[in-house]
């Protein structure tokens, strides 16, 4: 069987980004169960509007994750519900049914209704659960992304759009809620002591944050993302090409506050 990066997209769709730990999951299988699960998995994720194949997700399909809606449901919700899954594959929809379940109920929640209707699951399938649309520009950028950080940045995103009460992302969205980010890790950095931007961050963090002493899936995505940013250098940003000057500014400055 070939690896998930070997493959070829089918159907004019983009390959999915599969993390290292999902594919040594997958090599684990037995050869005549690859290919179907595989299959399966991206599926499940292009439902769900992931952009790559994690082990959470391989995991959950491991386990046939099933549960019972939380909130009722109108019978013409229900019906809508199962003719748009009848569009996929079996396996694929019974899978998935779960997650869209519960995103379903959390659209009918966010408009203040106590019973699911057919408009929270139309919601859900027309934006991939998201609860938001994305403007062509945006997701041209979020796609342009290293594919290390690429899910990340469009789940992250969402959750800030779906907080905000925003529609549709836009780019300046996406600065935004960059900016933030990188601020809010500056202000992590300034709480372990340093005063300077560079990359002994993650040291630190690991040898005080448990969940990051023996996560060798951390260690991979942060060696990644150093070579990557170190791959951008520009001498006037001290290695830091991918942030306009502007922020890094901000940044060095929260760094040297007392």
């Amino acid at each position: 069987m070939k690896r998930p990066d070997d493959r070829k997209p089918v159907g004019g769709t983009k390959p999915l980004a599969w993390t290292a730990e999902a594919v040594t999951w997958l090599e684990q299988l037995p050869d005549f169960l690859r290919d179907g699960i595989f299959t399966v998995a991206e599926d499940v994720a292009r439902g769900e509007g992931r952009l790559e194949v994690n082990i959470r997700l391989l995991r959950r399909l491991e386990a046939g994750d099933s549960s019972e809606p939380g909130l009722p449901w109108e019978d013409s919700a229900t019906t809508l519900l199962n003719e748009l899954l009848a569009q996929r594959s079996p396996q694929a929809a019974l899978f998935v049914r779960p997650t869209l379940q519960n995103a379903a109920e959390r659209e009918a929640r966010r408009r203040s209704a106590i019973v699911v209707a057919c408009e929270d699951v139309e919601k859900v399938f027309s934006t991939d659960l998201a609860g938001v649309s994305w403007s062509t520009e945006a997701l041209q950028r979020v796609e342009s992304a290293p594919d290390f950080v690429r899910a990340g940045i469009k789940k992250a995103a969402e959750f800030n759009a779906r907080r905000e009460g925003i529609e549709t992302i836009m780019p300046e969205d996406l600065t935004r809620f960059r900016n933030r980010a990188m601020m809010k890790a500056v202000r992590r950095m300034k709480g372990f002591g340093m005063q300077e931007l560079d990359f002994s961050a993650f040291d630190i963090a690991r040898n005080r944050v448990p969940r990051l002493k023996e996560n060798t899936q951390a260690v991979k995505r942060f060696s990644e993302i150093r070579q990557y940013v170190e791959s951008q250098q520009d001498p006037e940003t001290g290695g830091l090409g991918l942030l306009d000057r502007e922020l890094l500014d901000k940044m060095k400055a929260e760094l040297k506050k007392r």
